[in-house]
């Protein structure tokens, strides 16, 4: 809002503190290396997946019956 900037004194564009931004690129990295350390065990097991798969088939078949064999 040009009014708002007008009676600030500031034109909108602020830059965080240089120790502030070391920080947050340090953050990134930690971050980057644990996702390529825990990369490899992060895969879905077959048992959630076939879980997941018999609940879905499961509340389909409920939904079905409440909805065209009750009524």
């Amino acid at each position: 809002w040009p009014s708002a900037q007008a009676a600030t004194g500031s034109t909108g564009l602020h830059s965080p503190p240089a120790g502030n931004m070391e920080a947050v690129a340090r953050r990134q990295e930690e971050l980057q290396q644990e996702g390529a350390a825990a990369g490899g065990s992060r895969s879905l097991s077959g048992q959630s997946y076939w879980l997941d798969l018999w609940l879905f088939v499961l509340f389909d078949l409920a939904l079905l019956v409440f909805t065209y064999l009750l009524p």
